[in-house]
């Protein structure tokens, strides 16, 4: 082509080419400088559009272009386009190619084309295109080429989606937030709502109208003025915008709170609103989150009141108005009130009370007896079962029926009641009452169980701080001793992040652990701890607590000096009231090493008071058995007397029948019956022997005695008596103790632990005798009642057998009681061994497991020096068994009496008989002559023998005494009777007794 562009792409056409060809068109010469104008004109309006337009010949060739275009073949293409050049050439996609070239040649037919496209270039995403193909027609009418104009949609499509979608979005937020949409004419008061406005207060949802009038009805008495001022301001044009929370009324006759956003969106021709346009939206729960976390909040600003107030008041009685106070002003409630049981007293008294509705408690009675109503409301509820009580609904729970009408005039309808304790014990109750059903919900409950926590802590406080003044007052320490003692009885208190790290710890730390506030604060609090607690710590807490319930926990804590005291901590999780996420954990720890000494202590006194006991109980079953075993053997002895007496009287007289009778065959057989029964006699008295040995009345005779002596003499006699199969070894202390006992009675210990000893070890065992001193200090003695603290002498005898179980070993001692085949053993020797020791002022201890063995403790006071005692005068006994004296024989058993005047008669005694005490005074008193032995028995009913011996002295001074009993001498050397009277022990013979009288009366 023959077309020249300038800088700018515009077409120049050659004048002459003009001219020719309006000289061959046969029309007029165009005026030149008007033809350059108006092309000037169409230049600049070309180039002043925001659209891309460019011009082709019938070649697809650029006849011009502007530079809107230009640049946007550039970014397209990343082009530059000239006059001249193929524009199909420059598009590389072939089907935008094919479609453009279409376009182009319908345009070059004559036929305007438009198309809006859509472009997905990586450069300009999302674009929308509209072009027009039109015809270049010459004056001649003769298309010549084609212009071509790009218009950029994009911004109008999105304004446009943008548009649909904000639509769609409000049309769906609408519908899901079930708002109420309202159409109000504010001259008319009508308006017309949509089905939402309806449901949400459980109206007609078919009806679509709604006055002004309606609305107001049912707005909450108490938000009418707040709400009226806000709607009459915004519809005189005072208030741009309408918005307001209030209640309104349902259907049902609830309360909903709603919020109302509204706009004047007409006005008349003098500016005043005609009509508004809003919503309502239900924000009930939005209110009740609201109105929960304020209360909860409030309940946690109450809950650090009653810990300040704690920390802060001294006394009860101002503590527990505090408490009440806090209650009505923080937690929003009508009235709490204190109730104490004072003195274990029938009813519960006011000790203090706070609020608007006092009057309540002067008109109700609450009750300790849980039997009565009056006991068996929240309150006493609360008492009894030392739990909290919680009413959230006054009149539709049965308990508080006797106080309903009380209640419905003060405006009540929930009470929660709270036990108080004092060092474990319940003493009064905490009760706050609101005037919302449900008040008391499950975290209110668990703050407010904190706070009677709390409280109860100040209590036992309380109680302490008491304890403590009074000891101090006690001791009568200084003011000084004093104010340091309070300042160490403060508890800590500290907040720690959720780690554990300290953040704050209160300044009695100086004196509680040692350290400064700083020192401690930064660091890990298991730091301090004892590292035996760190277990039970992790078990008890297990990181930050999510529900504000609170940890107990107690540990030991390292002091700063080293040593460890015990902490009871109580710690507690603090929770964002909005979040409900834990924030820091707050604490209060109690140093209770005192009272874990005295724990310990009281557990170590009650161990040994159960073990006291047990012996207690053992010495006492023995005792009871011994005063059996002795009585039975002190009647006993009565009868033995009687026979051998008779046995031997009559075996006497046998004896004497002249030889020149016949003896004959019934003389024999009488002879030897006389004789057994003496035998008889004489092996029954053993057996009471035993008896007054379990029941410590046996005759003994007590000397000093060297145990090692008598082990050495006895060993010889063991040896054969536990066989070659049983090793026996000595184990002798050299500088071995002496004791006072009878030789004896040992003997017969050691053979009956020896036989035991044997019988245990089935064939082949080792049996061993130790002898030792030892000394038994004050600590011994406590967990042996029986035994004083002293010097004594030990011989032990052990063995290598069988062993005893617990329940064995409790009865071991017992009369009869043994583990042996029927016939193979009575059951008195262990009894008898235990009623030696005990006589001999000793003690007996065993040990012994199954399988492995018994060991065998005789333990007897130690003698100091050469000590010695004379057990029994030693009297010489006179050949001469008759006389001529006066006896006076007083004996309660009348066999006995009658037995003994008959041999005294026959041997020339005078007898003056008495049956009991009274009846031998009465003769003393009576008889004129003299009386030279007196003969008595030692125990009788009314008057025994040592007041006898008192009362005939008086009338006998220089009387000489004989005294009898089935039970041993030691009431001679107990004080019982005189220490110069003389004894005889029962059983005895005629023979015996004559000798005996005869000896006492030839005495000096």
């Amino acid at each position: 082509m023959a077309n020249t562009s300038n800088s700018d792409g515009l077409i120049e056409v050659p004048p002459d080419k003009t001219q020719q060809s309006s000289a061959q068109s046969g029309k007029p010469e165009i005026d030149k400088e008007e033809s350059s104008l108006a092309y000037s004109i169409l230049q600049g309006v070309i180039e002043s559009s925001h659209n891309s337009i460019f011009s082709l010949d019938l070649n697809y060739q650029y006849t011009s272009f502007n530079k809107i275009h230009a640049k946007s073949m550039e970014h397209l293409y990343g082009v530059k386009i000239q006059i001249g050049y193929n524009f199909l050439d420059y598009i590389t996609a072939d089907e935008a190619r094919h479609l453009t070239r279409q376009n182009i040649n319908r345009a070059l037919k004559g036929e305007p084309v438009i198309e809006e496209s859509f472009s997905e270039d990586r450069e300009f995403p999302h674009q929308y295109f509209r072009v027009s193909y039109n015809p270049i027609r010459e004056s001649g009418g003769r298309i010549i080429g084609v212009t071509v104009t790009s218009s950029d949609l994009t911004k109008h499509r999105q304004t446009e989606e943008n548009l649909r979608q904000s639509e769609e979005r409000l049309r769906l937020a609408i519908t899901s937030a079930k708002q109420g949409m309202f159409d109000l004419n504010l001259k008319t008061g009508e308006a017309i709502v949509n089905s939402d406005y309806h449901t949400m207060l459980g109206y007609n949802t078919l009806a679509p109208y709604e006055t002004l009038s309606k609305w107001v009805e049912r707005l909450h008495p108490d938000d009418l003025e707040r709400a009226m001022a806000v709607f009459n301001g915004c519809a005189k044009g005072a208030i741009n915008e309408y918005r307001v929370e209030y209640r309104q009324r349902t259907r049902e006759g609830q309360w909903k709170w709603l919020l109302s956003i509204g706009r004047v969106v007409a006005v008349d021709s003098d500016g005043q609103p005609l009509r508004m346009l809003g919503t309502h939206t239900d924000i009930t729960p939005l209110k009740q989150a609201e109105e929960r976390i304020q209360r909860l909040s409030n309940l946690y600003v109450a809950l650090s009141q009653t810990n300040q107030a704690i920390v802060r008041i001294r006394d009860r009685q101002t503590l527990y108005q505090e408490i009440c106070r806090i209650g009505v002003e923080y937690g929003g409630l009508l009235m709490a009130w204190i109730g104490l049981n004072q003195s274990n007293g029938e009813f519960l008294t006011t000790a203090a009370s706070f609020g608007l509705k006092q009057e309540y408690l002067n008109s109700v009675v609450i009750s300790t007896n849980p039997d009565v109503p009056e006991g068996r409301g929240p309150t006493g509820t609360a008492f009894w079962e030392k739990r909290h009580y919680i009413c959230n609904d006054f009149f539709n729970d049965p308990i508080t029926l006797p106080w309903r009408r009380p209640a419905e005039l003060n405006g009540f309808r929930a009470s929660a009641a709270f036990p108080l304790t004092e060092v474990g014990q319940v003493v009064g109750v905490l009760t706050l009452y609101s005037a919302e059903v449900g008040y008391f919900d499950e975290e209110i409950v668990k703050l407010l169980d904190e706070m009677a926590i709390d409280i109860s802590f100040a209590l036992d406080n309380f109680i302490f701080e008491e304890q403590r003044i009074k000891a101090l007052k006690d001791l009568g320490e200084s003011e000084e001793r004093y104010r340091f003692l309070a300042e160490n009885v403060n508890d800590l208190i500290f907040r720690d992040t959720l780690d554990g790290k300290v953040l704050y710890i209160s300044p009695v730390c100086r004196t509680v652990l040692g350290y400064e506030p700083e020192e401690m604060v930064g660091r890990h609090i298991i730091e301090f701890f004892h590292p035996d607690d760190l277990k039970s710590f992790q078990e008890s807490y297990n990181g930050p607590l999510t529900d504000n319930s609170s940890t107990l926990f107690v540990t030991r804590v390292r002091h700063k000096d080293g040593h460890y005291i015990w902490l009871e901590s109580n710690v507690r999780t603090v929770l964002d009231p909005v979040t409900t996420k834990p924030q820091y954990s707050i604490g209060i720890s109690r140093d209770i090493t005192e009272r874990k000494n005295a724990e310990e202590a009281l557990k170590r006194t009650q161990d040994e008071l159960l073990k006291n006991k047990e012996q207690l109980f053992h010495a006492q079953k023995m005792e009871t058995v011994g005063r059996l075993a002795g009585g039975v053997a002190h009647d006993f002895n009565n009868l033995l007397t009687v026979m051998q007496s008779y046995a031997e009287l009559g075996y006497t007289e046998l004896s004497n029948i002249e030889q020149s009778e016949e003896r004959g065959e019934k003389y024999e057989l009488l002879r030897q019956s006389l004789i057994e029964i003496k035998k008889a006699t004489q092996k029954s008295a053993a057996l009471t022997g035993q008896l007054l040995a379990i029941s410590r009345r046996q005759l003994m005779q007590p000397r000093v005695v060297d145990l090692n002596v008598t082990v050495a003499e006895i060993e010889r006699m063991l040896r054969r008596l536990i066989g070659e199969d049983i090793e026996l070894v000595s184990d002798l202390d050299p500088h071995l103790g002496k004791v006072m006992a009878d030789p004896g009675q040992i003997e017969q210990v050691i053979l009956n632990l020896a036989i035991n000893a044997r019988d245990a070890m089935v064939g082949v065992g080792t049996l061993k005798l130790k002898t030792t001193n030892v000394e038994l200090d004050e600590e011994y003695s406590r967990e042996h009642l029986e035994v004083k603290p002293g010097s004594y002498v030990v011989m032990e005898i052990s063995d290598t057998g069988c062993g005893m179980d617990k329940e064995t070993m409790s009865h071991i001692f017992e009369p009869f009681f043994t583990t042996k085949e029927p016939g193979k053993g009575t059951g008195l020797g262990l009894s008898t061994v235990y009623g030696i020791v005990q006589q001999s002022q000793g003690h007996i201890w065993v040990y012994s497991e199954p399988g492995i063995g018994t060991v065998f403790k005789i333990i007897l006071p130690r003698l100091n020096g050469e000590a010695t005692r004379a057990v029994e005068k030693q009297q010489g006994i006179s050949n001469l068994a008759s006389g001529s004296e006066t006896i006076l024989l007083i004996e309660d058993e009348p066999s006995i009496r009658k037995l003994i005047s008959l041999v005294l008669r026959k041997h020339g005694y005078t007898v003056l008989e008495a049956g009991n005490g009274f009846e031998g005074l009465e003769i003393c008193r009576t008889y004129k002559e003299a009386i030279h032995l007196l003969a008595s028995d030692m125990v009788m009913p009314r008057m025994g023998g040592h007041e006898l011996a008192e009362q005939v002295e008086k009338y006998f001074p220089n009387l000489k005494m004989l005294f009898m009993s089935g039970y041993s001498s030691e009431f001679i050397y107990s004080g019982l009777i005189k220490s110069d009277a003389a004894f005889i022990q029962k059983p005895f013979s005629a023979t015996d007794f004559v000798r005996k009288v005869r000896a006492v009366l030839d005495q000096a």
